[in-house]
């Protein structure tokens, strides 16, 4: 990319999100939305070109064979059909989003239009259609609660995946003891809190043994903390409230949620949060 190809990329960037903040939400200030919050513009290349590498639409290639992965995301294997999705078979535009996993895939973000006066986010896309779960990994604070918000539109609107898809009560254990190894959203009241000098535990029963539990290494407790301190809240707050969690489940004394992203913990209840 030149410089003046890459001004012209910058000042679309201050244009759009001029709107955002006058015009409130139009469709294109959620485009802008989509590339400010997930996207940085400033790029001395332009975003590489990729094809789809099926049978996962997950999946793309460039022409040397390396393999990409959409970042933030899981499509679920049940709920993949390449016979009906309509756009399984474009290309994309990405933009690595961290460097690669062990299996040698780069996450990316995606555009499929890398216009910065139409961009699209296939992320965005994806979730909004129904086909696609929110799994935070990368994420900014802004960019994962735009792509949770995309996801609870299609929620609520029982599009795509979410005609079958459950998001389970804390208050069945045994239920979500059956789904153990599987990619789980789950909703109750934390009954109590914990903290080691290596983790932090969020109960939702009375039972360590038997009841959900979900925990937080606390390396991780300033990402966190700074999440909840935008919400108005604290650790203590936790308490008593209505929460989401998200993640692989595990049988570990009862259903356990491991969370190392902000992401996969939405406070529900924000009674008497501090403004």
């Amino acid at each position: 990319m030149t410089r003046p190809e890459k001004r012209i990329w910058q000042l679309a960037c201050v244009l759009i999100w001029g709107e955002v903040l006058t015009g409130g939400f139009t469709t294109h200030s959620v485009a802008a939305d989509e590339i400010g919050a997930c996207v940085t513009l400033q790029i001395e290349t332009p975003p590489e070109l990729l094809k789809p590498s099926l049978p996962c639409c997950e999946r793309y290639q460039n022409q040397l064979g390396q393999t990409y992965i959409l970042t933030d995301i899981l499509i679920p294997a049940l709920h993949f059909d390449p016979q009906t999705s309509e756009d399984h078979s474009l290309n994309v535009h990405a933009l690595p989003a961290a460097s690669a996993n062990r299996w040698g895939e780069i996450p990316i973000w995606a555009l499929q239009d890398p216009s910065p006066r139409s961009p699209v986010l296939e992320q965005v896309k994806r979730l909004e259609e129904g086909r696609a779960i929110f799994a935070p990994k990368h994420a900014t604070s802004d960019c994962a609660h735009l792509l949770y918000k995309a996801e609870a539109n299609a929620r609520s609107a029982k599009r795509g995946l979410w005609k079958e898809t459950h998001i389970y009560s804390s208050a069945q254990p045994d239920v979500l003891i059956g789904k153990a190894g599987q990619y789980v959203i789950a909703r109750g009241r934390l009954l109590s809190l914990g903290k080691t000098a290596r983790t932090r535990y969020l109960n939702f029963g009375r039972s360590w043994k038997h009841d959900v539990t979900a925990t937080i290494s606390t390396k991780r407790d300033v990402i966190f903390s700074q999440y909840l301190e935008k919400q108005g809240l604290d650790w203590p707050d936790l308490e008593g409230r209505v929460v989401e969690v998200r993640g692989y489940i595990s049988n570990d004394d009862g259903p356990h949620f491991e969370l190392t992203h902000p992401g996969q913990l939405v406070v529900l209840d924000k009674r008497n949060a501090k403004p």
